[in-house]
């Protein structure tokens, strides 16, 4: 089953660094932003993206399970990954053709309902795409008893998939698939993303009659830890009053 979880993590790696990669110049060349608000925009979706992993890490190790939040987030990253694609390939959600890269042009940029469709379908990605890289590996994880020697020798085995399967999924992506985007179109180029992801949702199902599913515990390390922080914070400002010093 381990198989199955890298072999995913390697499609959802190929739909997503080629918009990492070329982003910008799609926000610079096909919908008009200067390269300073286009590269902004690119971090904001880049940080956003891993912020969230950290939430989504929560919510599976607290609430939903780790199988859950991947189908979730991979469904809502194929959402997003349409959208893109359907702008790119649709003249009326796109600025009207002009070449920004000439010094006397004046290109009209993305506005209005057209500017909202595109945030809306990145802020998507950057939501999928957490959802994925936080509750994946760990669910991968979870197929394995490490207690059992020849179970954790597995385990090992399996997160050097799961790297194999990142550079294999991302080679593809940043070779054939940022080629096709500028050759041959971005539609095109997203379109193959939303491929690359749909196969690895699809994939992922494929193998939920084996999986080993995680049993919800109620809490995580992270929300331990948090817990412990403002437990003593409070435990501070009691000594500090019962006292009448600081420390």
């Amino acid at each position: 089953m381990w198989i199955i979880v890298a072999a995913t993590f390697a499609f959802e790696n190929m739909a997503n660094l080629a918009l990492a990669v070329n982003l910008v110049t799609y926000l610079n060349a096909v919908m008009h932003y200067d390269i300073a608000d286009a590269a902004t925009h690119v971090t904001n979706f880049m940080g956003t993206n891993h912020i969230l992993s950290i939430v989504m890490a929560c919510v599976a190790d607290a609430y939903m399970g780790r199988f859950k939040p991947v189908v979730i987030a991979a469904f809502v990253e194929c959402l997003g990954l349409a959208l893109l694609t359907v702008q790119a390939h649709s003249q009326k959600l796109k600025p009207p053709l002009c070449n920004i890269f000439l010094p006397t042009s004046k290109c009209e940029k993305v506005s209005g309902g057209n500017a909202v469709l595109l945030f809306f379908a990145i802020y998507m990605l950057a939501v999928g795409g957490a959802g994925v890289k936080a509750a994946l590996p760990s669910h991968g994880a979870d197929q394995f008893e490490e207690k059992d020697p020849k179970e954790a020798t597995q385990m090992s085995t399996f997160f050097n998939a799961l790297l194999l399967g990142l550079a294999v999924g991302g080679s593809v992506s940043l070779t054939c698939f940022v080629w096709v985007q500028v050759n041959k179109g971005y539609d095109r180029g997203f379109g193959l993303s939303l491929i690359a992801m749909f196969l690895g949702a699809i994939i992922f199902i494929s193998g939920l009659p084996r999986y080993r599913i995680y049993v919800v515990q109620g809490s995580s390390a992270i929300t331990e830890l948090l817990q412990v922080l403002i437990g003593s914070l409070f435990a501070q400002r009691f000594y500090e009053k019962k006292n009448g010093f600081f420390f």
